[in-house]
């Protein structure tokens, strides 16, 4: 049995809703200035990837994290694919415009298909469309909210 059977027995008739948040690294690069430097592609010695993500089942405690480090690029990799494709609902801050593009150019590059399509829900546009926070950088408005900064 997959992971994505697994998870949709267990929860049944419910829409599978997943929370997912990743972790890249920076583009590292050759430049000759700090100051109002464009880059081209080949001044990237090594472009930005993706070190490890968190992800937690709406109707589990468990959060899963995965990691380069602790489980293996591919590894890690597999797994994130397996949960994006096993979701009906994923939950993210910035997900549509950050961590879904890297997630989906990780997928392509390491022989992947496309996970199953899900509805995505982005808090950060919720809150830019609903509030005015004075910022909002996820960590921000969790402290405006009581809930704790970023960590």
């Amino acid at each position: 049995m997959t992971l994505a059977a697994a998870v949709r027995a267990k929860a049944k008739d419910h829409p599978m809703v997943l929370t997912i948040d990743i972790e890249t690294s920076p583009h590292l690069a050759w430049t000759f200035s700090t100051f109002k430097t464009t880059l081209s592609p080949d001044m990237i010695v090594e472009p930005s990837r993706i070190l490890c993500f968190a992800a937690k089942w709406r109707h589990e405690k468990r959060i899963r994290f995965h990691s380069e480090h602790h489980d293996g690029r591919e590894a890690m990799i597999r797994q994130a694919h397996a949960l994006l494709d096993a979701a009906d609902i994923v939950v993210t801050y910035n997900g549509p415009g950050f961590d879904e593009k890297h997630l989906r150019r990780t997928f392509i590059l390491a022989g992947l298909g496309p996970p199953s399509p899900w509805q995505s829900v982005d808090l950060l546009r919720t809150s830019r469309g609903q509030f005015k926070f004075p910022s909002n950088r996820l960590g921000a408005v969790g402290q405006s909210l009581g809930i704790g900064a970023k960590v």
